[in-house]
């Protein structure tokens, strides 16, 4: 597969018209995108119907990046909830709760 040297979408994995989910370029940045603020973008193994999510990249909120739910990397962007102080969450291994942080706290 090639694609012409111009900057923008190249692969729309949902066509609702809006070119809502796919990949693009733009100057030194390959672009993997969805729509909506709390849409999300996983990795995993399997197949679409049975898949077993492994990472989730989050769009919006305190959470950044989720590693099967037991680590959580937040942004600190919700200065409101001070369990959003941006660091590392490490979970419980039956994600229960939060077993340690590393980070800083909102004040």
């Amino acid at each position: 597969m090639s694609f012409s040297s111009i900057s923008g979408n190249k692969i729309v994995l949902w066509g609702d018209g809006a070119q809502t989910h796919g990949i693009g370029v733009q100057s030194g940045r390959l672009q993997i995108y969805a729509n909506q603020p709390l849409d999300f973008i996983s990795f995993g193994t399997g197949r679409s119907e049975a898949f077993n999510e492994r990472m989730r990249i989050i769009n919006s909120g305190a959470d950044a990046l989720q590693l099967n739910g037991g680590i959580i990397l937040r942004n600190g962007t919700n200065s409101l909830d001070r369990g959003a102080g941006a660091g590392i969450w490490l979970n419980r291994s039956d994600n229960t709760g939060v077993l340690a942080f590393i980070g800083t706290q909102n004040k």
